[in-house]
């Protein structure tokens, strides 16, 4: 492809990719960025629409997403941890457990590899499963779409189910960001050290998906510390998401439509299997 041709699909990419998050985020989806872009991209590959999406580009917004994770710590979660001690003892059979169910379903009835099956039954947060399959050899476009129809039926689900079972309760809305102050030139300073450190010592160390573990481990030392309370801007965070999702979307290009309903019909017995 020439380089012309190319940059015009990168743009495409990203262009559709941003389209599908904010609508996304307009219907109030979770990870709306992320899976708004995904389902857009996936949907211009499988219809043969020429989308491409540099690898590189993606592995820095990967960082910054690393980076966001790691500021979620904070001195005040050490003094609560005495706290959470039955509900963390409760928490680790049950993903175990769960864990366990939805593997034998990828594993038996869809046919998936051990590693893309293994993450495609954690149930853990749709970046850092599809992230960390990848590096680890998993197919990236069947972890993502488990994860997205999970993450979709679980939500659709589980608050009407509450509403039901506990009528009198009172909830709060949740948005996926707040209004943060602005960032000062020292806190910015230390988030990109965080990222680009955290980032070289992590390959270094050659830990898989260095990108994100790397850039969250720095991140999560300089927040318990005390160092900085300051996150990467929201704008920035939702930026990152869309390229996380075009990428994982530009993946299908080539791919047939069957082969994708395949992967989300796996997923919905994957989901079933957890709930």
């Amino acid at each position: 492809m020439a380089r012309g041709d190319f940059l015009k699909a990168v743009g495409l990419a990203l262009f559709i990719g941003g389209v599908g998050g904010a609508l996304a985020t307009w219907l109030r989806l979770p990870l709306a960025w992320m899976i708004g872009s995904m389902l857009a991209t996936t949907l211009a590959a499988v219809i043969g629409l020429p989308v491409r999406l540099p690898m590189k580009f993606r592995t820095v917004m990967v960082a910054v997403l690393g980076v966001m994770l790691g500021s979620s710590f904070s001195p005040e979660m050490l003094g609560l941890l005495g706290e959470w001690t039955l509900s963390l003892s409760f928490l680790v059979p049950y993903i175990a457990l769960s864990a366990a169910a939805a593997l034998l379903v990828f594993r038996r009835l869809a046919g998936y590899d051990r590693i893309t099956a293994y993450f495609a039954a954690m149930p853990g947060g749709l970046s850092e499963m599809i992230l960390v399959g990848g590096a680890m050899g998993g197919d990236e476009r069947k972890i993502s779409l488990s994860h997205a129809a999970r993450i979709l039926i679980v939500v659709l689900i589980v608050p009407f189910a509450f509403r039901w079972l506990y009528p009198n309760s009172v909830g709060g809305g949740l948005s996926p960001f707040s209004n943060d102050a602005a960032l000062s030139l020292p806190d910015a300073v230390i988030l990109i050290a965080c990222g680009v450190i955290g980032y070289l010592l992590a390959r270094l160390a050659r830990i898989p998906a260095a990108a994100i573990v790397g850039p969250m481990i720095a991140s999560a030392i300089v927040h318990l510390s005390g160092w900085t309370a300051a996150r990467p801007p929201a704008e920035l965070i939702a930026f990152a998401q869309v390229v996380m999702g075009t990428a994982v979307g530009c993946r299908f290009t080539g791919t047939k439509a069957r082969e994708v309903l395949d992967a989300l019909r796996n997923a919905l017995f994957g989901t079933a299997a957890l709930l």
